[in-house]
């Protein structure tokens, strides 16, 4: 390669095309985060540049200091931060708050780390506290979140997958310049002809004189609004809705809500395997996502590519738009108003296709582009940076 080329036309060397992509848990692990890295993985191994990816977890599973905030976060970091060490030419962490011990591994050797922010956890909905202690501890979870999270930010690049992050960032710690946004993408099903969408939709809904049956996923119990959810459930039963909510995700004795004994109308699965998941949506009728606080929920988009119409908050609502309604405020009410329009069962079958359609618009190969992207500019300032030696 002559010293004259262009710093514009270098491309990575023959066989310096690897990169380590690092999540808190497995790749098999029912986490929002976890499917995001395992698609991708999929995608960037497959694609034209033919990247070499591994993939490093800080956990086995949920379990010991993983169970523990902050203290998870820490040694995560300092996990994924050892077993780093010689993988790959560039490093990929999913989740801001544990970039900072790979950022150093990675200025050690000469690697370029990528952060990709999934949401910034200083401004995540969190249980309010009712008493001196743990409001202190609140504040001070959110202080260190805050200093993680800007370490965070001396990436060599950074990409989030929302709109909204990308703002946020910028308005709370005051990043300069364009960021990187990457929307998550959804399993592609072959796309159904305009002619044929509603009848691509026929089998949704629930039969005949069967209860409306409404799903809610999530691993955070008030961070998804859980709490809001039953309560929109339970209001309109009050008010003459058959309606059966099933919660996938998590256990009752884990949601820190209180579930009265008898209500057979409500069913716990507790932790779904990914590969269960779209059969699962396919047995209901609404995905009820009342989530305080997002930034691209995986939930969302498989619903929609299952045809699901989505009763969510405002925080979801570029994820939506049609396909669904968009209750603002938390007033479980307006939530039991909604689930009551769409248990009609033509507005139903509407909503579903506009939710199928919907999901066109998300894809993992476009997410893989885009990130193919990042590591194509990483690459070029490689090139200066070997130019300028």
């Amino acid at each position: 390669m002559s010293s004259a080329r262009t710093a514009s036309e270098w491309r990575w060397p023959a066989g310096h095309k690897s990169v380590v992509m690092t999540t808190r848990y497995p790749l098999d692990h029912p986490g929002g985060v976890e499917s995001v890295a395992r698609a991708l993985a999929g995608c960037l191994g497959g694609s034209d540049e033919r990247w070499r990816v591994s993939h490093i977890a800080a956990y086995s599973r949920r379990a010991g200091a993983a169970r523990i905030p902050l203290l998870g976060d820490l040694v995560a970091a300092g996990c994924l931060a050892a077993r780093i060490i010689g993988k790959g030419d560039v490093i990929l962490i999913h989740g801001a708050e544990y970039v900072w011990a790979p950022l150093t591994v990675g200025r050690l050797t000469g690697r370029p780390v990528v952060a990709v922010w999934h949401g910034v956890r200083a401004s995540e909905a969190i249980p309010p506290a009712r008493h001196p202690v743990g409001k202190a501890a609140r504040r001070f979870f959110l202080w260190i979140e805050s200093l993680l999270e800007r370490a965070a930010l001396r990436a060599d690049a950074t990409v989030t997958v929302s709109p909204a992050v990308a703002l946020e960032l910028q308005s709370r710690y005051g990043v300069k310049g364009e960021l990187k946004v990457i929307p998550n993408g959804v399993a592609r099903r072959t796309p159904p002809r305009r002619g044929n969408l509603i009848e691509e939709t026929q089998n949704f809904g629930a039969p005949n004189g069967s209860p409306l049956r409404v799903i809610w996923v999530g691993t955070c119990a008030y961070k998804k609004g859980l709490d809001l959810a039953m309560q929109a459930c339970r209001l309109a039963r009050a008010r003459g809705l058959d309606i059966s909510l099933t919660v996938a995700g998590l256990q009752a004795e884990s949601s820190g809500l209180e579930a009265a004994p008898g209500q057979k109308w409500l069913t716990w699965l507790g932790p779904v395997p990914p590969g269960e998941m779209d059969a699962l949506y396919r047995r209901h009728d609404i995905l009820l996502f009342p989530s305080r606080y997002e930034a691209c929920p995986m939930a969302v988009l498989e619903a929609l590519a299952a045809g699901l119409p989505v009763i969510g908050s405002s925080v979801v609502q570029w994820l939506i738009e049609g396909a669904g309604e968009v209750v603002f405020g938390t007033d479980a009410l307006a939530y039991a108003e909604a689930l009551r329009a769409l248990a009609e069962p033509e507005c139903r079958r509407r909503m579903a296709s506009a939710a199928l359609e919907r999901a066109q618009a998300f894809s993992w190969e476009s997410s893989a582009a885009g990130y193919v992207e990042v590591l194509d500019v990483i690459g070029r300032q490689r090139g200066r940076q070997h130019r300028h030696r």
